[in-house]
């Protein structure tokens, strides 16, 4: 088989993928950042997991992934709705966007320097508005462990009573990210952060925990853009 071909999101059952979204969703509603007449970029969407849940509540919702694959398939499944899918960043519109998402992509970008170099795209897609954002979720910190983060989502999935899918996924995601060459590398400090955000013109606020259930073994933060007469 051609390692190319294999897709983590295969292995997933809709609890897995609830309980991948559910918190950063519940958060959204809470805080009001989302409604009929939002617009917002799902960026590394995936298959679409995050964009779905809100779906039915925003004014639009579009995909962003580099895997084409991804995205046809994103195509195929929603072909019913309104959402736009890109794979190639020069196709996302500038400043249309007044929220951006990324929940659990920054720990697959190559390097500081891919870090830094979309913060500075993503201030050209988001609107000139005070309260548009970007949220990142899952940012990997230096005290990062592998087991321990296993752990912290198992204990949510026993709760939930989908231990069983979560197992499965876990094991069979070690192996994914092992052969596909997909691990996880990307450690970035909250000082790190923080430099590359205020270089690109975003404010940036790290929240009191993660909007996943990594149980403190990764962070979650909000940027918002500097505005010119600020």
């Amino acid at each position: 088989m051609d390692d190319s071909n294999l897709e983590l999101s295969h292995f997933r059952s809709d609890k897995v993928r609830r309980l991948g979204v559910e918190k950063l969703i519940a958060w959204l509603h809470r805080e009001q950042l989302v409604g009929t007449y939002s617009k917002v970029l799902d960026y590394g969407c995936g298959e679409f997991d995050v964009g779905q849940s809100i779906q039915n509540v925003v004014g639009r919702v579009d995909g962003f992934d580099i895997r084409k694959e991804a995205i046809l398939r994103c195509r195929r499944r929603n072909s019913h709705s309104s959402s736009v899918f890109f794979d190639n960043e020069e196709d996302i519109p500038i400043k249309l966007y007044d929220l951006i998402l990324l929940n659990g992509v920054v720990q697959y970008m190559e390097s500081e320097q891919v870090f830094s170099d979309f913060l500075k795209k993503a201030r050209s897609w988001i609107s000139d508005d005070s309260n548009a954002m970007t949220i990142l979720t899952c940012v990997i910190e230096e005290n990062y462990s592998p087991v321990r983060d296993a752990l912290s989502w198992l204990k949510e999935a026993f709760k939930k009573k989908a231990f069983v899918a979560m197992f499965f996924h876990v094991v069979i995601g070690g192996w994914y990210t092992i052969i596909s060459k997909q691990n996880p590398t990307l450690v970035l400090s909250k000082e790190k952060v923080e430099k590359f955000a205020n270089k690109a013109n975003w404010h940036c606020t790290r929240l009191p925990e993660d909007l996943t259930y990594s149980n403190g073994e990764r962070s979650t933060y909000v940027l918002t853009p500097v505005i010119c007469n600020e």
